[in-house]
């Protein structure tokens, strides 16, 4: 029997009942893409403890992850505390990919569990939550984007994509400009928000080696033409994304094929 490496779940699905239970039978998972509906609570060192072979883990939600980055050792014993957490000397070699969206997590904790994954390449933080929009009285949350900062290039990781964003928090643009540093040039990922018109400008005056292009949002409109534009001059792009963002069926239209894109856009545009 061939093992299973790749497993992705997703929809309304109870992860305490459900999914948690089915762990300790598949420690052969490389990859665990996990996309509910609902809220639910993810424990990081028993997560790590049943799949010892994890290399990417993507944890998404509409609502909220409640997540407990603490890894603990074999003996019990950690080094080090903070916020009543303990942590430990476990290292995680063979992580190379973590997604959370929509997750709450102390930042001690998180970056606690970023120095035990040194050959991590791909970080994403989408909207970390400061609180629960479900249980309200749980307490919040504090992000500091700076603090984070500089614990990464402590780190030095060898990060080629990285994202940060914190839900109804808009980090300063020269925090932005150094988490850029951290990663290989034009491999960062950008949020619909961020990407702006006058920033497509500036990646049209440089030279254009994206292949692979990612866009976050939230039920938002590109109405003008400006991303557009860039997609159809881009000789190298191969993997345009964008799951959560709206975008004029007419710009689909490559063959112009409907009565509105001929009466609405000139040929060739």
């Amino acid at each position: 029997m061939v093992p299973l490496r790749e497993l992705e779940i997703g929809g309304e699905v109870d992860y305490d009942r459900r999914v948690a239970p089915l762990l300790s039978f598949l420690s052969s998972l490389t990859l665990l893409h996990i996309h509910l509906t609902d809220q639910f609570d993810m424990r990081l060192d028993s997560l790590f403890e049943a799949l010892p072979l994890l290399e990417r883990l993507d944890l998404r939600n509409i609502e909220t992850i409640n997540v407990s980055a603490t890894i603990s050792t074999t003996s019990g014993q950690g080094q080090g505390q903070g916020q009543g957490q303990e942590f430990s000397v476990r290292i995680l070699p063979r992580l190379r990919s973590l997604v959370l969206e929509h997750s709450r997590v102390h930042q001690l904790e998180l970056e606690g569990f970023l120095t035990r994954t040194p050959r991590i390449q791909e970080l994403k933080l989408i909207d970390l939550l400061s609180k629960s929009p479900t249980f309200y009285r749980k307490e919040p949350f504090h992000y500091d984007a700076s603090r984070l900062l500089g614990h990464l290039q402590v780190l030095a990781l060898p990060l080629q994509i990285l994202y940060v964003s914190i839900f109804d928090t808009k980090i300063p643009d020269e925090l932005q400009v150094e988490f850029d540093k951290l990663v290989a040039p034009w491999t960062r990922n950008l949020t619909v928000q961020e990407l702006l018109p006058s920033r497509i400008r500036l990646m049209d005056q440089l030279q254009n080696t994206i292949t692979t292009l990612d866009l976050y949002g939230s039920k938002l409109c590109w109405k003008n033409d400006v991303l557009h534009q860039y997609l159809c001059t881009s000789p190298h792009l191969l993997h345009p994304r964008a799951p959560d963002t709206i975008y004029l069926v007419n710009r689909l239209d490559l063959h112009r094929q409907l009565e509105s894109t001929r009466s609405s856009f000139p040929a060739n545009t």
